[in-house]
């Protein structure tokens, strides 16, 4: 075991490396145990962290490895061939036992059983023996198996609010998150309370919108919308960013890393009639003693404003609307309650969407 320790800061040539000073413990293999201070790490070396976090210098960026984490050196480029590092630079190549990565921004590599390379800046290509990923910014890919039969596909990617990594470098996507995920369950839990017709008009009117992008289960819950819907509205993006969004969801992005990748960095701002006025009215109509039944069906006794569409559900063949920017969507008048307290609440739920939807 050695202490790195302070070594002249020479040109390092391609290929070559060496450890950074600072107060990580490492054990350099070189045969037997030595000190990694003696010289540059050279071919043949195979560095292991023991505790702290230790950086490798190389002439295209560094490697930031953690403890129980091992890198070989081969005169080519390092090869992690166990643990957990942060590779920085620009067109770093790293190797590890089932693909070759080459990293040009900032990117994660943990190898375990299976290996995963998750980018936080710029893009990373990661090139197995069967196969080639390019993954972006804010994705990961994940390869299973070994060299000449690994198997790997590209997903959101993954973030911790206990790892100092993902705080330091995805802050404002942790903070996002957790502000996103807490109003999402919170409108969901709301209008759970409402009739099922209510309910059942949400996701009829949203589906039949989408439905031939992206269905919408009986279970979708309502608040995952309208967050989608909120962040494509701050962003000024058009009604397919949500059809989008839904998508990154079921592959298991978060709420902060969808928001910041539209590039949105702060809490967007609630869509106009939903905490005014549906959630009061379906807490209103909950309070109601009895209430009575209607079919989805049954067509509203109410004239509502000319302005409004007409809210029978639309039928599932007509495929989704013309795409219109959800930012200059105008503001949707709420009509009067009837004397069917659900009847009224569906008509306020289908003016809302309506407007909300495009």
């Amino acid at each position: 075991m050695a202490f790195a320790t302070t070594r002249p800061a020479s040109p390092l040539a391609p290929g070559t490396a060496r450890l950074v000073p600072g107060d990580a413990a490492v054990t350099v293999h070189r045969g037997s145990p030595t000190a990694a201070a003696d010289a540059p790490l050279r071919p043949g070396d195979a560095l292991t962290v023991d505790f702290g976090v230790a950086v490798v210098q190389t002439s295209a960026g560094t490697i930031s490895a953690r403890p129980g984490t091992t890198i070989e050196f081969d005169g080519t480029s390092p090869r992690i061939t166990r643990g957990d590092a942060l590779v920085e630079g620009q067109d770093l190549s790293v190797g590890a036992p089932a693909a070759q990565i080459v990293v040009d921004g900032i990117a994660r590599v943990r190898q375990q059983l299976s290996l995963e390379v998750g980018v936080y800046e710029g893009e990373a290509a990661v090139k197995t023996q069967t196969a080639s990923h390019t993954v972006p910014a804010l994705r990961r890919a994940v390869i299973a198996g070994t060299a000449g039969s690994a198997l790997g596909t590209t997903l959101p990617l993954s973030l911790d609010a206990t790892d100092s990594w993902d705080r330091r470098l995805m802050g404002d996507a942790l903070e996002l998150d957790a502000a996103l995920t807490s109003r999402s369950r919170g409108l969901t839990n709301q209008i759970a309370s409402a009739p099922a017709e209510v309910r059942e008009w949400i996701l009829a009117t949203a589906s039949s919108k989408w439905h031939e992008v992206s269905p919408l289960s009986d279970d979708e819950p309502v608040g995952e919308l309208v967050v989608a819907a909120e962040i494509a509205k701050a962003a000024h993006l058009k009604v397919d960013a949500v059809i989008d969004q839904m998508a990154q969801r079921a592959e298991g992005a978060s709420w902060g890393v969808i928001a910041i990748s539209h590039g949105v960095r702060t809490m967007p701002a609630p869509l106009a009639h939903i905490d005014d006025n549906l959630i009061p009215a379906v807490a209103a109509i909950v309070k109601t003693s009895a209430i009575p039944v209607i079919s989805m069906n049954t067509t509203p006794t109410t004239v509502l404003p000319t302005s409004t569409p007409p809210l029978a559900p639309p039928g599932r063949g007509s495929g989704p609307s013309p795409v219109e920017p959800i930012i200059e969507l105008p503001v949707v008048e709420v009509p009067a309650a009837a004397d069917n307290p659900v009847q009224g609440l569906i008509q306020l739920v289908g003016s809302l969407l309506h407007g909300l939807l495009g």
